[in-house]
């Protein structure tokens, strides 16, 4: 077969190069889609909040007006997540920019460099994005509350049956060795003096 021209190959090179970044920046669009989806709840249940604060006198006030402010922080830290991951896709993007930059032009000067120090930035700001939304989903959920439900599902069944069967091996794992070793030793033995 022959081969591609030299600009078609360096053209498939750099596609190859750019899929990586182009599946984060896929990733990060879903995230995001999740994100907002968290904030419009967030903003719709404070609106409802404030529409009962207003419509008359409530017996509930207090607790209505602590859970307005849950949702004005649970916005704020959606906010902040949402910003750190338009940051991070940005920066993917300037990476995919780059790496064409870099494989096109021959006058520029080596950006390899540059484009490493960006997508490392990128994935410091999607890890301090992530970071937002899980103190962001913390902050709502209580843990014992998270435990109380996972305890009826088969999953958890599981995960104990688990960390029980690990902690079973703990114990019996140092009396099989022993056994093995036995039988090792045992073998040895037999055919030293079978040969």
């Amino acid at each position: 077969m022959e081969s591609l021209p030299e600009h078609l190959d360096l053209i498939a090179h750099v596609i190859q190069l750019s899929v990586a970044p182009v599946f984060l920046l896929t990733a990060i669009a879903g995230l995001l889609g999740v994100l907002a989806n968290r904030l419009a709840r967030a903003v719709d249940r404070a609106r409802e909040i404030e529409d009962l604060l207003d419509s008359k006198e409530m017996p509930h006030a207090d607790a209505l007006r602590i859970e307005h402010a849950v949702c004005a922080r649970r916005s704020v830290m959606i906010l902040r997540a949402i910003a750190l991951c338009v940051i991070a896709a940005l920066l993917v993007c300037a990476v995919i920019v780059g790496l064409f930059v870099t494989a096109y032009y021959r006058w520029s000067p080596d950006l390899s460099r540059v484009v490493a120090a960006i997508f490392s930035c990128a994935l410091l700001a999607l890890i301090a994005g992530l970071l937002t939304f899980l103190r962001e989903v913390d902050s709502l959920v209580d843990v014992k509350d998270l435990f109380a439900g996972l305890a009826k599902t088969p999953v958890f069944a599981i995960l104990i049956a688990g960390i029980y069967a690990l902690r079973l091996r703990s114990v019996v794992a140092p009396a099989v060795d022993d056994n093995a070793k036995a039988r090792r030793k045992s073998w040895t033995v037999f055919m030293a003096t079978s040969s």
